[in-house]
């Protein structure tokens, strides 16, 4: 995370996920599958904190039926501006450049 990719910000503009997803791994613990299938609505506020609400819905699945649950959305992915990122955000999906794969959107990420 010391790279210029994470110190300038270089892809946040044209690859969004290629920035947000391993920050949002590093420290919220989710998968990387959970991640990358994030859609807009997944952003939820629960008595005033914002967090991420995984589950096995529409298009979008969990590992098991154990693994859906509401993540708060770490102090430092805030900091950073993830909801200024989500305003902006004019689709479904969080990251937009990634498509549904045989193993879902994380497959496409790790290519």
């Amino acid at each position: 995370f010391n790279s210029p990719v994470y110190k300038a910000r270089e892809t946040v503009d044209t690859y969004p996920e290629r920035w947000w997803i391993p920050l949002i791994a590093l420290f919220s613990g989710m998968r990387l599958s959970e991640i990358a299938q994030l859609h807009k609505e997944d952003i939820v506020d629960i008595d005033g904190i914002k967090c991420f609400d995984i589950k096995n819905k529409g298009d979008k699945s969990v590992k098991t039926k154990d693994s859906s649950r509401i993540v708060p959305i770490p102090l430092v992915i805030l900091e950073l501006g993830f909801i200024k990122y989500i305003d902006t955000v004019d689709h479904k999906q969080v990251f937009k450049n990634l498509k549904k794969g045989r193993d879902g959107y994380g497959h496409t990420f790790t290519k």
